[in-house]
């Protein structure tokens, strides 16, 4: 190795080691802003939900059959209660710190591979700016600090993405498979957004990277061609297994449920958040602009 080379080389270095010491300092402040007294409040609001089915599904043993008093409660899918169940024996009691648990540490992986995402897309600046900006942002903090889906979701989705970045170059790997899976398993806290997002996110983003080859298409149907050519690392052979795959991991708490227990309201459940909502909402309702003021509040 020339002494160029070895000078490069031991540049990269010194730069990967001083970006994971700022992501490591970054991610030791957020710990303590969400770790610290983290069960000292009482549980509010939907957060009992989150500590009614889990210590129901403990007294029963039914881990596949969500109940709050006995009664069936199919509202979210079950992977969001596993996570209080695990953080419950990791804590060894069922309490306040093991119902936010599961956010808490959900927040600080966002963190993590929003610095990651920003460190392959631009610099170490950047990185460092948008895992501060959005862990100190309000709604963000609140839900680290609250039992809930939206962190876990938030986390598994930039899992994905990171998965994505780092692979797109790759199409050929196996990593499509875990990409898929991850995704599934994200869908098991919040519902298909954990499909959805990745998918449309990645997909516009390859579109975008190959824009010129897009557009330099004199027929509409090479531009479908070259569309298909720009997410190469989607629409491969390895996706006919991995798509059913996870398709099959997500559904396989809801068919155990119904098989078990003769329940079918998880998968009522699936298809009344998921696809009825789009054409005939039963709450949250509300005109497209009121995003434009809520997003500010939350920030």
């Amino acid at each position: 190795m020339s002494k160029n080379q070895s000078g490069k080389f031991e540049s990269l270095k010194n730069y990967e080691f001083k970006s994971w010491f700022l992501i490591l300092l970054v991610l030791s402040f957020f710990g303590l802003l969400y770790f610290v007294q983290l069960g000292g409040r009482a549980l509010w609001s939907e957060e009992l939900r989150w500590a009614q089915i889990p210590r129901e599904m403990l007294q029963s043993k039914e881990y596949f059959l969500p109940t709050i008093n006995g009664n069936t409660y199919y509202d979210k899918p079950l992977g969001s209660y596993w996570l209080v169940l695990i953080s419950s024996w990791c804590t060894g009691a069922m309490d306040e710190l093991a119902c936010r648990l599961p956010s808490a540490i959900s927040g600080m992986i966002s963190i993590l591979f929003t610095m990651l995402i920003a460190l392959r897309l631009y610099e170490q600046k950047t990185a460092i700016y948008s895992g501060i900006i959005l862990g100190t942002s309000y709604s963000f903090v609140f839900f680290s600090r609250h039992a809930s889906t939206d962190l876990e979701n938030i986390a598994g989705i930039l899992i994905a993405l990171y998965l994505f970045l780092v692979y797109e170059k790759k199409p050929q790997g196996w990593w499509i498979l875990a990409f898929w899976i991850t995704m599934a398993l994200t869908s098991l806290t919040k519902g298909l957004l954990g499909f959805a997002l990745p998918l449309l996110v990645a997909g516009v983003y390859s579109l975008a990277q190959n824009r010129k080859m897009i557009l330099s298409a004199s027929k509409p149907s090479l531009i479908i061609v070259n569309c298909i050519k720009a997410n190469e690392w989607l629409f491969q052979w390895r996706t006919l297994i991995a798509l059913p795959f996870a398709i099959l991991v997500y559904l396989a708490p809801f068919l155990i449920s119904l098989v078990w227990f003769g329940n079918g309201e998880g998968l009522s459940m699936v298809w009344r958040e998921n696809i009825r909502r789009f054409y005939n909402p039963v709450n949250h309702i509300g005109p497209i602009t009121l995003y434009f003021g809520v997003i500010f509040i939350l920030l």
